[in-house]
């Protein structure tokens, strides 16, 4: 897990335990010593990696969204979106990192596939690498 991830870990006392007894990906409970993620440990390494990425995106977006996940479709999209998001951004820069590519050059098809993610995902994702390129663009122009 990369090193931005793991502070947020630290940081927010959020511990990870694994378990083939569940029938999700990941999931993040509240309990009396702290927040914990359960993470389905018969998913491959990287698919445990993002499903605790989603997550992680539902604790960071879901603080700021009214109403129930549960009952309401509306909200349900809301932080659905907001984790996918956080969950993508995260990816895309470890993945951008790791192989040493520029944003420019991460096609979104081949990164949704490489990490076997719903192609549905496509239009985040083009927006959130068009953002990467934008920013890496402002960062050289100062």
């Amino acid at each position: 897990m990369n090193f931005h991830v793991e502070n947020y870990l630290k940081k927010h006392n959020i511990h990870i335990e694994y378990s083939s007894r569940v029938d999700f990906d990941a999931k993040m409970f509240d309990t009396p010593k702290g927040p914990v993620i359960i993470v389905n440990s018969t998913l491959s390494e990287g698919k445990q990696e993002l499903a605790i990425l989603h997550e992680l995106g539902h604790d960071i977006y879901d603080k700021d969204t009214c109403g129930s996940y549960k009952n309401n479709d509306k909200v349900h999209t809301k932080m659905e979106v907001g984790a996918n998001k956080f969950m993508l951004r995260e990816s895309l820069n470890i993945y951008s990192s790791e192989n040493n590519v520029d944003p420019e050059d991460i096609n979104s098809i081949e990164f949704l596939e490489s990490h076997d993610l719903n192609l549905n995902l496509n239009d985040l994702t083009r927006s959130l690498i068009n953002k990467m390129i934008n920013d890496e663009y402002n960062r050289k122009a100062n």
